[in-house]
């Protein structure tokens, strides 16, 4: 692959370094930000992690099925950005429901899942033929 690239002038340099400070400010914005934890109550409610709470994210645009890490009940999003936990479990266990970590990324020794009652999923009873699986084939009655 060849691409021939044209000379640089002053208009681009300043645009690359317009942009390259914006790129700049944003991070340390971020960094700040996930040092100083402002919006701590916010963060708290929305049962989110220090990391996922400032974090970006890309998601595919497809309604997606997932489970409950804790408890297996069934939960429907409507990207392929799925969370780890129910809102309930993650509650009830002090945990990010979008990644499952600690909500103060704290160091635990035990994580009490075995608190949280287990969803069975419903199982529907196996399908039954209409027909019996072996079926005989008799010759027809108009031939000889």
């Amino acid at each position: 692959m060849n691409w021939k690239q044209k000379e640089i002038n002053l208009a681009d340099v300043r645009a690359l370094t317009y942009r390259r400070r914006q790129s700049r400010d944003l991070i340390v914005a971020r960094a700040k930000a996930l040092v100083d934890d402002p919006d701590r109550q916010k963060r708290l409610q929305a049962q989110l992690c220090l990391m996922c709470y400032h974090d970006t994210r890309l998601a595919g645009q497809a309604f997606t099925d997932t489970n409950c890490r804790a408890c297996n009940k069934d939960m429907q999003f409507s990207s392929t950005d799925v969370d780890a936990l129910c809102p309930e479990c993650a509650r009830a266990l002090k945990l990010c429901r979008h990644c499952g970590a600690d909500l103060n990324l704290r160091w635990r020794k035990v994580v009490a899942v075995a608190t949280i009652p287990k969803v069975t999923p419903f199982e529907p009873p196996p399908l039954q033929p209409a027909w019996p699986s072996a079926v005989l084939l008799l010759p027809r009655k108009d031939t000889p």
